[in-house]
């Protein structure tokens, strides 16, 4: 009988949703991938108001008031769909088990 050790099997069955976590995955799942989005889009807002003539001319040195409300208005945006995505997303009661 081969002996397993190391973080494999009690990892795997917590994944799988062998204890009480099992619902808490997918919210963390929806919270990680929305803030990894968000920060895709604060840099793209900063290379935006780097690269684009009309925009840098508004905010040079990315300190001013219209880089600021952009920035404070992609974030309100960002936290407000964050919000409907995890009170919308459930995970079926048909969906496949792991045998």
């Amino acid at each position: 009988m081969v002996e397993r050790r190391g973080a494999g099997p009690p990892l795997r069955s917590t994944c799988r949703g062998g204890s009480k976590r099992r619902h808490q995955w997918p919210w963390i799942y929806v919270v990680t991938a929305h803030a990894s989005f968000y920060l895709n889009m604060f840099v793209g807002v900063t290379q935006a108001f780097q690269k684009i003539p009309a925009l840098h001319t508004l905010a040079p040195t990315g300190t001013e008031v219209p880089f600021a409300s952009a920035q404070a208005a992609v974030l309100a945006l960002f936290i407000w769909i964050g919000v409907l995505a995890v009170k919308k997303f459930h995970i079926s009661p048909h969906a496949a088990r792991p045998s």
